[in-house]
């Protein structure tokens, strides 16, 4: 009798171990997929060589007015932009929401009147993108 029960615990242990397995490679999948996808929303767009364009739900921090040598151009528009920006002195926490800066930038933004990175729209509330 004591041989069937050993049997049956070891069978029973393979199978736990096998559904244990199962479930570590799930988790691993879904890691992997959640990295290619973070990876993907944090990639830089643009022609390649350098290119520091972000993509537009990364535009946001701080951020300097230049007008040369800027990493994104955008275009002041009134309707249909890219981006809805809200202009803050402090907190510059999510997408759209830029703080002014005379030195230390996230980024350099130049503001052009057309062939624009990205149009913009300055608004009071609800920033972020379209």
């Amino acid at each position: 009798m004591l041989p069937l029960v050993a049997l049956m615990a070891k069978r029973r242990f393979a199978a736990s171990m096998t559904v244990i397995e199962e479930q570590r490679e799930a988790i691993r999948r879904r890691e992997a997929a959640e990295a290619a996808r973070r990876e993907r929303l944090m990639a830089t767009t643009g022609s390649g060589g350098g290119s520091r364009v972000p993509p537009p739900g990364r535009l946001y921090g701080k951020i300097q007015i230049v007008t040369s040598f800027p990493d994104v151009t955008v275009q002041v528009v009134s309707s249909f932009s890219d981006i809805n920006v809200q202009v803050v002195n402090s907190f510059p926490d999510r997408p759209g929401k830029w703080q002014i800066v005379d030195s230390f930038p996230d980024y350099k933004v130049q503001i052009v009147s057309s062939f624009a990175d990205y149009k913009i729209k300055y608004v009071t509330s609800f920033p972020g993108v379209n």
